[in-house]
């Protein structure tokens, strides 16, 4: 469900009967008050906010509406005292950890930190709809073309396999051009099973790629051949290339 954005302003500028929505103040400090992951660093960047700029109730209206329009608040008001402004925020309880369905690099550390480089609020985790899930889709897509790969990336959903009726990650997957398993090489099969292995690799390869399944299905069916051989004790390693 979209957060509904309820913001409530209470602006007590130098306790100036006079003040109007066009003046400016500045405050002493800016402040984040609620149950949330982020750093006060993380929510200024997200916000728009740096400290020591001069402020009014239509440049707050903007910055809030930044931090609300990612999704990952579900509510958000903020005040300032004459000295400081203070922010209270309240996180959507509709996060969901993303999944890449078959892109041509891994999950990790090194794609988060580039994501969370890009965007402050990406803990790993995005909303169910619009803001940062869609932010982090056009990301994705700019990645790939730097690579050389003019793609079109799709989000969705993905159910819980117990509860269908609940959310368990938003999945990217690249829809055109079709991703596909490519060459794979082989090191360490004797001579007298490489025919073999090779039809099997030769049958898995030009199948659609899944980054969370291939993998693990051609290693199964490898093995599966090696223990029909009376080589139980065998043992297959997949690695992506360049990892």
């Amino acid at each position: 469900m979209k957060p509904i954005w309820i913001a409530v302003f209470s602006l007590a500028l130098l306790s100036s009967p006079l003040c109007t929505d066009a003046q400016k103040f500045q405050p002493r400090s800016i402040q984040f008050h609620g149950n949330t992951e982020y750093s006060t660093e993380e929510l200024l960047q997200a916000a728009g906010l740096k400290s020591g700029t001069l402020l009014n109730y239509a440049d707050m209206n903007a910055h809030s509406k930044r931090l609300m329009d990612s999704g990952i608040f579900s509510g958000l008001s903020f005040k300032f005292d004459g000295q400081d402004l203070i922010f209270n925020v309240t996180m959507s309880s509709d996060l969901f950890p993303v999944r890449l369905v078959n892109f041509p690099f891994a999950e990790g550390k090194d794609l988060d930190a580039k994501l969370h480089t890009l965007f402050p609020l990406y803990h790993g985790r995005v909303p169910g709809e619009d803001g940062l899930r869609e932010d982090v889709r056009q990301a994705l897509e700019t990645m790939l073309a730097a690579k050389g790969l003019k793609a079109t990336v799709q989000v969705e959903n993905a159910a819980d396999p117990i509860h269908k009726t609940k959310v368990a990650a938003v999945e990217y997957s690249i829809v055109s051009p079709v991703v596909q398993l490519g060459a794979v090489q082989m090191d360490g099969v004797s001579d007298a099973f490489r025919n073999a292995v090779q039809g099997q690799i030769r049958d898995a390869s030009g199948r659609p790629y899944r980054s969370d399944r291939t993998a693990s299905d051609l290693q199964q069916s490898l093995m599966t051949f090696y223990e029909d051989k009376g080589h139980a004790a065998a043992r297959v390693t997949l690695t992506r290339s360049g990892e």
